[in-house]
């Protein structure tokens, strides 16, 4: 939309959260009232969402500073504090097969390697979702 008056942003989010303002502070560039509306309307609504964004993030991080096993987790490289308390609620206290898995390997052979077991799990049934076309059907 912007493009069709000539304002022109760089791909991705930052980009456009600093060409919105930009744009609708610009008296000169002729943006209709229609679109300038609309404009400041998007500008408020992304506003909006990120600041949900960062109090969800805040969220997983107060979660984490409480879970000595997530904090262990995120040592390892690409770990974020989303990943590590999906990976210790897919062990939690579900009793559906997956999960009696993943208790019955922690009893066994200790958290790091049932962690180290379920990636590597995960990674195959993924790629062979991948490979064979199918859909994933939880047992």
């Amino acid at each position: 939309m912007l493009a069709e008056f000539g304002i022109i942003a760089p791909k991705g989010r930052h980009a456009i959260q600093k060409t919105i303002p930009e744009a609708l502070e610009d008296a000169e560039n002729q943006l209709p009232d229609l679109a300038r509306a609309i404009l400041s309307d998007s500008d408020e609504h992304l506003l909006n969402i990120n600041q949900r964004i960062a109090d969800q993030e805040h969220c997983f991080d107060m979660l984490v500073s409480r879970s000595h096993n997530a904090q262990k987790i995120m040592k390892v490289a690409g770990i974020c504090p989303i990943t590590a308390t999906a990976v210790i609620a897919s062990i939690g206290s579900k009793t559906d097969r997956l999960s009696l898995w993943c208790k019955n390997l922690v009893e066994r052979r200790g958290f790091k390697r049932a962690i180290v077991a379920l990636v590597a799990k995960n990674a195959r049934i993924i790629w062979s979702l991948l490979s064979n076309g199918t859909e994933y059907q939880p047992i």
